[in-house]
């Protein structure tokens, strides 16, 4: 592998560096998952392989507890990179993968968010109904203070007899007196 690159009066150069040479377990240290998943692409052998792959795994898992669709995201980045390692370290980590707990985001589910929309929905519902009721309220409040009766305003409004028989009482309490009486 070339370590200069030369274009349009440029060069470059580095040193390469062969991932293959440097110990798994420096990348299993790591507090990084894109870090971690270097770990198929170091230094072990082919009897390792399988606890290497483990490994990455479960770290991965402790890193990424709490993000469940980065988590899918670096295995699928670590099967590829294992492609690049071998076929069989590959049909291995798929293996290995199998194994591990399933995770499923529940997020992505048809049926998920078919109770999202229908929960929306319900509630959009609930608040035209709550907010039309306190509407009703209001303007009933109104009429009551200007001497109409329960019963015309029953005929007038949708409103159940017992409410506006609960905003009446209410009117009068705060007002200190009795509409019977005047």
């Amino acid at each position: 592998m070339s370590d200069t690159v030369k274009f349009n009066n440029n060069f470059y150069q580095c040193r390469p560096i062969d991932l293959r040479q440097i110990d798994a377990n420096i990348f299993l240290e790591s507090g990084r998952s894109r870090e971690v998943i270097l770990a198929i692409l170091a230094s072990y052998n082919e009897e390792e392989s399988v606890i290497i792959i483990q490994k990455i795994l479960s770290k991965l898992h402790a890193l990424l507890s709490g993000s469940p669709g980065e988590l899918v995201d670096r295995i699928k980045e670590l099967e590829i990179l294992s492609n690049l390692r071998s076929k069989t370290i590959q049909k291995q980590l798929i293996e290995e993968e199998v194994k591990m707990t399933i995770l499923y985001d529940l997020s992505t589910d048809i049926r998920f968010e078919q109770g999202i929309a229908l929960g929306e929905v319900r509630g959009i519902e609930k608040g035209r109904v709550e907010g039309e009721e306190k509407a009703a309220r209001k303007f009933a409040e109104i009429l009551i203070r200007q001497g109409f009766s329960i019963s015309q305003i029953v005929e007038t409004f949708d409103l159940s007899p017992t409410i506006l028989s609960f905003l009446e009482k209410t009117f009068s309490q705060k007002n200190g007196f009795n509409k019977n009486e005047s």
